[in-house]
C-alpha cells in the first residue's frame, strides 16, 4: 500500500483498522499483491506501525524497512466452528 502523498482521482477508499477499537475510511495510492516470501521494502520513514493495539515498530530514517508475508502464522481457533462441533457431540 502507498499512503504517501495527497490521493488523487485514482485513490481507492478501503476501511481499515488504525486504532483498537476505531476503524475509519482512508485513500491509497496504489497496492499490490504480495507473493508468500517475497521482499517489499517500506518507504514511508519516519514513522509508526501498530500491529495489535498493544507492540508498535518505530519506523526510523535512516533504517531500512521490508515487509514480507509468511505462510507458516500462528494458529488459529474458528470459535463458531468449535462451538457447532461441540454442540453435535455425544
Amino acid at each position: 500500500l502507498r499512503f504517501d502523498g495527497e490521493p488523487d482521482d485514482t485513490a481507492t477508499e478501503v476501511l481499515a483498522p488504525v486504532a483498537p477499537g476505531l476503524v475509519s475510511r482512508i485513500e491509497i495510492k496504489g497496492w499490490q499483491v504480495m507473493e508468500p516470501g517475497e521482499s517489499y521494502p517500506v518507504e514511508l520513514r519516519p514513522g509508526t506501525v501498530a500491529l495489535d493495539g498493544e507492540r508498535e515498530v518505530e519506523l526510523l530514517r535512516d533504517h531500512p524497512v521490508e515487509a514480507r508475508l509468511e505462510l507458516n502464522g500462528p494458529l488459529v481457533v474458528d470459535v463458531e466452528l468449535t462451538h457447532r462441533l461441540l454442540a453435535t457431540r455425544d
